[in-house]
């Protein structure tokens, strides 16, 4: 199914798109095609709020959000699949893809289905316009930094606290989203230096675009600036100023 949303202001591509998100079964894929990244950042964060799988297609100055319904019954139950619930029945989806387009699609159909979506709204206690206007004005997420200072995780024995960071820099690795930068300093630098056991998965974030930056200063201090085996050096203005401009920071 192909929704041609651009133009739209927000929330009309969300409102389209959950309208015809719930008329999808399992593994179905609906297309919504945005001419401004807000509207990808809110598609995505709608469709990963309904379980949905999501990838995004630049095309010139537009971008194709695909969305795959991946389980249907269970965003209908949790009342995330809204094809029948925002006014449209189940037919409000068709006419998105025939051509109606528009918020006019609210008019199509006074079905069963329509009448059993409309009940499911009422017991999650929003319309699908509320929760698309509550996706909108949620601020984008920034990126994510992962800041090491210690080669032990967690308070304990030592010999644990290295086990469990050797397992969380590989757990990393394993991620279906990846940190932006991984940040290390003061015993953090042992991590990416001669003698960590951690060097070839931090090599596997990096050959995936992940940042992996050691301090300067607790490389001199510690002896290790000839050691390092992975990544590159950097200094505390950069550690601050990344750490500052992080959607997310994950203190280690």
């Amino acid at each position: 199914m192909f929704i041609d949303a651009k133009g739209k202001p927000c929330p009309q591509p969300v409102i389209l798109a959950m309208r015809a998100l719930g008329g999808l079964k399992d593994g179905e894929t609906l297309q919504v095609q945005v001419d401004n990244e807000a509207a990808v950042e809110n598609l995505k964060r709608m469709a990963q709020k309904n379980g949905a799988a999501v990838q995004v297609k630049a095309e010139g100055a537009n971008w194709t959000v695909e969305i795959v319904q991946v389980d249907s019954a269970a965003a209908a139950g949790s009342g995330a699949g809204f094809a029948d619930a925002a006014d449209g029945g189940a037919g409000s989806a068709d006419a998105v893809e025939g051509g109606a387009g528009s918020a006019d699609v609210a008019q199509v159909g006074q079905s069963a289905g329509k009448q059993a979506g409309q009940a499911a709204l009422a017991q999650a206690g929003q319309s699908a316009e509320e929760q698309a206007r509550q996706i909108c004005a949620m601020p984008a997420r920034g990126p994510v930094v992962v800041a090491v200072g210690s080669a032990e995780m967690g308070n304990g024995d030592p010999r644990l606290g290295r086990i469990l960071m050797k397992s969380f820099l590989y757990s990393l690795t394993q991620l279906d989203e990846l940190p932006q930068t991984v940040l290390f300093f003061n015993g953090g630098v042992r991590m990416t230096t001669e003698g960590s056991e951690s060097i070839e998965d931090l090599k596997a974030l990096e050959s995936q675009g992940v940042e992996i930056l050691s301090c300067g200063t607790c490389l001199d201090f510690y002896g290790l600036k000839d050691k390092l085996l992975v990544g590159g050096i950097t200094n505390m203005y950069v550690i601050a100023q990344t750490m500052a401009g992080a959607g997310n920071v994950v203190k280690i």
